[in-house]
């Protein structure tokens, strides 16, 4: 399994705060996070909790685009957040989580992509050279870094 984990300070910002916006997310909201890179959003469906909720994002950062529909699988208040992508070819998990700073928040966002065990070693070796490339990784992070900047403004 490949994962890519950020490590952002988002001052201004409590856990609580960020937890809900990334919990109840408009389509306004969505576009203000990275205005040239955030196309569409919308909230498919919505649950009490949390878990169950259904969402679909589509951002475009360089030559790269994601797009697709993930499910929360896992919410723990102002802690954590879990997403699966719900396209079967390649498991996608996202994870989000916040801890208190003295200026903000910290929010940790990790990346799963792939497969386990002896096979998944094999298939991850071809999304690594195929999908999630270095130059991939390079765009993703300033794509990252910049898009949680805004979550200070917001």
């Amino acid at each position: 399994m490949i994962t890519i984990t950020y490590n952002n300070e988002i001052k201004r910002k409590t856990p609580e705060e960020l937890y809900n916006l990334f919990l109840n997310l408009t389509p306004m909201q969505h576009r203000q996070m990275h205005p040239g890179h955030h196309k569409e959003w919308k909230l498919i469906k919505q649950t009490p909790s949390g878990v169950g909720s259904v969402f679909y994002g589509h951002e475009e950062f360089e030559k790269y685009t994601l797009k697709g529909t993930t499910v929360v699988v896992e919410a723990r208040p102002y802690e954590l957040i879990m997403y699966k992508s719900k396209q079967k070819l390649i498991p996608v998990y996202m994870y989000f989580s916040f801890e208190l700073t003295n200026v903000g928040a910290r929010l940790i966002s990790s990346v799963k992509i792939g497969y386990t065990g002896r096979l998944g070693k094999l298939l991850d070796w071809f999304v690594k050279k195929f999908y999630v490339t270095d130059q991939f990784l390079k765009a993703h992070k300033k794509h990252v870094d910049e898009e949680f900047k805004y979550l200070e403004t917001m």
